[in-house]
């Protein structure tokens, strides 16, 4: 079998240093991995056809590609761990070819966005290869996304695995416009319609009646998430506000849950003390064989140096000293204090 080499080729542009990182293992459930998602990302809406499914594989590709996207342009997985993944948190279905459905899905979708300063467009990804024989996907990231993934001063803490096994059309859509909201100091999001639609994605012209929205989108994705608080973070509260018998927006209010706060508190006072803590003493640079010698002679005369280094190089391998000529003058110093009588 061949060994597929990749070209990679260096970003145009110095990147941006992400102020939050992933925890967690993304392939161990047992360990659930969260992924620091610029907020403009996760409540943006993509253009295209672009399904909770598609959503989903995105942010797992973005998460396998995490640690390199800085320095590499190419990046690689096996379709078959991703399914095993997505089966595991009862999301997937046999075989991986709805993978590689879902991987030109979103080749052909592209993310928009507005704020004070730019506007821009870019693909959810610009480049795609599968190997038959062996199952990999190697994909690319435009480098104006790339750039958006690692500027994440505001970001929203998306759970990926709990966020794997939602199973309401609209419910991943919700869970992300919630999480953007969760770290607020009013954890609370309000929107008028025509915008909420925009953020479930909700496909143009279907569940126009409010009605047919609340009972088809809106409640059966709140419900998923109140379901399974803990996994989640958080559970939600849905209220529609009305003007006169029309209803305008729809508020929604995150609580978390007392353990998620548990947990970051903890992280708050491990931050805390880290950053409080004094700066460790700087290393004292080696000490070459030359200037060791000399403070053997100096402080060991008469005495064999050479056998005096030997031995304190062995014990310093074994357990390096901050200070060395320091540790080497004390040690020829006892040696010396140990053989004197004999000199």
């Amino acid at each position: 079998m061949v060994k597929e080499t990749l070209l990679q080729r260096a970003l145009p542009f110095d990147l941006p240093k992400p102020v939050a990182q992933p925890r967690g293992e993304i392939y161990d459930t047992g360990k659930p991995y969260t992924l620091p998602l610029n907020k403009e990302i996760t409540l943006t809406r993509c253009v295209g056809r672009y399904t909770n499914v598609d959503r989903k594989l995105w942010a797992t590709l973005a998460a396998l590609a995490w640690d390199n996207l800085a320095t590499k342009s190419i990046h690689e997985a096996r379709l078959q761990d991703i399914a095993r993944l997505f089966r595991e948190l009862k999301a997937g279905r046999n075989g991986t070819e709805w993978l590689i459905a879902s991987s030109r899905r979103l080749l052909a979708s592209r993310l928009d966005w507005e704020d004070d300063e730019e506007e821009g467009t870019v693909g959810l990804l610009c480049g795609l290869k599968i190997k038959k024989q062996t199952g990999q996907i190697f994909y690319q990231f435009p480098a104006f996304l790339i750039e958006r993934l690692l500027d994440n001063k505001q970001f929203s803490r998306l759970r990926l695995h709990f966020m794997i096994g939602l199973s309401g059309k609209y419910s991943v859509s919700l869970y992300m416009l919630l999480e953007a909201a969760a770290n607020q100091q009013r954890p609370v999001i309000e929107l008028k319609i025509d915008a909420l639609r925009d953020a479930l994605s909700v496909p143009e012209g279907k569940l126009l009646p409010w009605k047919h929205l609340r009972e088809k989108a809106i409640d059966p994705a709140v419900k998923e998430i109140n379901d399974n608080p803990t996994a989640a973070g958080f559970s939600v509260e849905c209220e529609p506000v009305t003007r006169g018998r029309k209803v305008e927006s729809v508020r929604f209010t995150v609580k978390k849950t007392d353990v998620r706060r548990e947990i970051e508190k903890d992280m708050t006072r491990k931050k805390a003390a880290k950053e409080s803590a004094p700066a460790a003493a700087p290393r004292v640079a080696p000490l070459g064989d030359d200037d060791a010698l000399a403070l053997i002679r100096k402080h060991a005369p008469r005495m064999d140096a050479q056998w005096i280094l030997s031995e304190w190089r062995e014990r310093a391998n074994a357990a390096p000293p901050n200070n060395p000529a320091g540790a080497l003058v004390n040690f020829a110093k006892k040696k010396y204090a140990e053989n004197k009588h004999h000199l």
